[in-house]
């Protein structure tokens, strides 16, 4: 155990290069390097929680949505940040209604980052990224139009042909992109 003490040490040593190298190597430690983790997670210190969260990811397991999804509540958004980014890289599709959940953050940066781990998730994510645009006074109508227009995925067609009447030129361009993705539009022949 001395060996797991002195990389969470290293992990809250306010040495980023340092911190970045043991997240990479606690998942060894395994459960009880999950249990410190998820202890240290309710720390007052924001930096304290942003690596903790940073860790987890190593981890690459159920338990580790699981935090990760309670990270997605807490009160500064650097940590909400960094969990939205993490569930992006698990890339795990039981992630997808948190993810929906967090396109509607206060932080545009979460917003961002919800958007992209839902285009890293891929196709699954469209169904509910259709049902999320559809309800009224969409905060994150945007994010959520790019979304679907880098997934690339046919089910999306009418949907981006709806927000083609938005008022917003981002919605638009990011429409007229996905559609344009999706060859719709174009007759396609051999000469």
């Amino acid at each position: 155990m001395q060996d797991l003490k002195f990389c969470l040490s290293e992990l809250f040593s306010n040495d980023d290069d340092r911190a970045e190298l043991a997240a990479l190597q606690i998942s060894s430690f395994g459960d009880p390097a999950m249990l410190a983790l998820q202890e240290t997670m309710t720390s007052p210190n924001a930096d304290i929680r942003w690596w903790s969260v940073r860790a987890l990811v190593e981890f690459d397991n159920q338990a580790t949505n699981k935090l990760l999804f309670r990270s997605l509540e807490d009160s500064e958004p650097e940590v909400r940040q960094c969990a939205v980014q993490g569930l992006g890289t698990l890339s795990d599709p039981d992630s997808i209604p948190a993810l929906i959940i967090a396109l509607n953050d206060e932080d545009s940066l979460v917003v961002r980052l919800a958007a992209n781990a839902l285009i890293a998730i891929g196709e699954v994510s469209v169904l509910p990224l259709i049902r999320y645009i559809k309800t009224p006074d969409l905060p994150a109508k945007c994010e959520a139009i790019r979304a679907l227009a880098l997934i690339v995925d046919e089910r999306s067609v009418p949907t981006l042909f709806d927000a083609l009447d938005d008022d917003s030129i981002l919605i638009d361009y990011w429409a007229n992109d996905g559609l344009e993705h999706l060859g719709v539009g174009m007759t396609f022949f051999s000469p």
